[in-house]
This record gives structure tokens, C-alpha cells and sequence, in this order.
């Protein structure tokens, strides 16, 4: 049995499951997919798929940041 890889509609179906479930990045999903990043991005939105993701360093982001603004506030302020 010969199966089409390759066909638009499936390539593209196969590159927003596996870029929705984290397992590619969104630029080899476009390129699977046969779109620019540019398309993808907007095939994306068209069906509700958020692009920005963040990641286990970005959850401790803001606390990092207001300690380090906290050390290098004059003192007295």
C-alpha cells in the first residue's frame, strides 16, 4: 500500500497536531505543512491555535526580575 506523503491537506493537518502538542517547532511545522512561517502563523489563528508558548525559564521570569530591581533600587526608596 503507496500512501502520498506529500498531500496538502494532510501535511498540514500533521504539522498543526504536532506543533500544537509541542512536538515540533513552528518553523519545521511550516515547512512541513508547505507554508511560509508567515502562513502558518495565520493558519494558526484561523483556527484558535496560540503561537507564544511560554516555557519552564519563563515562569520564574517576573520574580527574577523584581528581585534584581529590588537590589539595584537607591537605598531608602
Amino acid at each position: 500500500m503507496h500512501t502520498d506523503v506529500g498531500e496538502p491537506g494532510k501535511d498540514r493537518s500533521l504539522a498543526t497536531r504536532l506543533y500544537q502538542a509541542g512536538g515540533i517547532s513552528l518553523g519545521k511545522a511550516a515547512s512541513l505543512s508547505g507554508l511560509s512561517v508567515g502562513e502558518f502563523i495565520e493558519h494558526l489563528g484561523g483556527l484558535g491555535i496560540e503561537i507564544v508558548r511560554p516555557d519552564e525559564t519563563a515562569t520564574g521570569e517576573p520574580d527574577d526580575l523584581s528581585a534584581w530591581v529590588r537590589r539595584r533600587a537607591p537605598p531608602g526608596s
